[in-house]
Formats: structure tokens, sequence, C-alpha cells
């Protein structure tokens, strides 16, 4: 068994470490823009269910596989760009675009299978000195990659 007062010692060191300030995210300046975008895979049917089905697509746990509750996040900075979005430039000209407002990007051409995986894309942080705070539900990753481009195409 364990002394109380190395319990209380451990208790305390962690609620210390816990306790511990995080620092705010930097503010961008007037003239850039900053965005956090994040995809969350949504389950569905299947998957309220209880049901795993591998996709037949990918493959089990592949990028369009089911994934329940799987997120996935980068940064965006445009104007100098940058950020941990793998295709920075274009998805920086695209947003320019539509002046910031990802609900106004122009939809491409293409079809999609009919597999329902949902997923919740989202974009928050700020355009040129205004917020930007968005958030839409597509069917499946194919239906947002098109609706968006290459903006969330990460």
């Amino acid at each position: 068994m364990i002394p109380l007062r190395v319990r209380a010692a451990t208790a305390a060191a962690l609620l210390s470490v816990l306790a511990w300030p995080t620092p705010a995210p930097a503010a961008v300046p007037a003239g850039q823009a900053g965005l956090v975008l994040t995809i969350e895979q949504q389950p569905g049917p299947a998957e309220r269910l209880g049901a795993t089905p591998d996709d037949p697509y990918d493959g089990p746990g592949g990028r369009h596989g089911s994934g329940k509750g799987r997120s996935r996040s980068v940064e965006l900075f445009c104007g100098p760009d940058g950020g941990s979005h793998p295709r920075v430039a274009e998805a920086c000209v695209a947003l320019a675009a539509a002046d910031g407002d990802p609900a106004g990007l122009p939809p491409s051409d293409g079809l999609c299978y009919q597999l329902h995986r949902p997923v919740m894309a989202s974009a928050a942080g700020a355009w040129r000195g205004r917020p930007v705070q968005w958030e839409r539900r597509f069917g499946n990753e194919c239906a947002l990659e098109l609706a968006t481009g290459p903006v969330f195409a990460f």
C-alpha cells in the first residue's frame, strides 16, 4: 500500500502540471489570414448500429475508411503563406477568390461514389481582420473535396 503522504505529493505534483497556463494562440495581424481547418469523420448508419464495415474503396482504416470519430486538422496562413496545410498556395488562392468564406468556394465538377460516410468540415480563425467560423456536414470525403477544392484537401 502506498502511504498517504506519497499519494498526496503525487496528486499535488500532477495538479500543478495540469494547472500550468497554456499560451494563447498567436493573433493574426489585420492584413493576414490564419485558419485552423478540421475534418472529422462522423458515424454513419452502420456505425450507429454498432457495425464496423470495411471500406470497399480503400480498405480498413484508409483515408475514406470508417474511422469512427477520427479527426485531423491543419493550420493555414495566407499573406505570407504558411502553416501545416499540404497545399498552402492553392488553398490560399481559392480562399482569396471566395473572400475568405469557405461557403463561397466554387464547387468542382466530378462524380462521387454513393457511399455514406459523413464528415464534418470546419474552419475557424481570421481572414484579413474578419473572424471566420464555418462548419458543414458532407455525405463523404469525395463530396467535401468537390465542394471545397484544395482548401480541405489534406
